[in-house]
């Protein structure tokens, strides 16, 4: 038993208020209601876009994760990880700058 659900992949409009039903021969219990927040893969600096504001932010993580908790300390550092390959590291530098540059 987990106190801890992940739900991958999401997207924004997933956010909200959640609670989970779990039922068993004995019956029902509602839990206590959860909130999800959901980031934009890319947005470093956590203000809802990806944009050349998100450059700092993102050398930052690669460099110092440390120090990027520290300086954003609500953002989730695996926003970086911009391939999905569960790291963030120089594989994302290439993909990033794509984000910055689309359309």
């Amino acid at each position: 038993m987990t106190e801890m659900l992940t739900i991958r992949p999401v997207v924004p409009d997933d956010a909200g208020a959640y609670e989970i039903k779990v039922t068993n021969d004995c019956g029902s219990l509602l839990s206590h209601g959860a909130v999800l927040t959901v980031w934009q893969r890319g947005d470093l600096n956590c203000d809802g876009v990806v944009d050349f504001g998100d450059i700092n932010p993102f050398v930052l993580a690669l460099t110092n994760p440390v120090r990027y908790a520290t300086q954003f300390p609500n953002c989730d550092i695996m926003n970086g990880d911009i391939n999905n390959d569960g790291v963030v590291g120089f594989a994302d530098i290439n993909p990033f700058v794509r984000l910055l540059t689309q359309p």
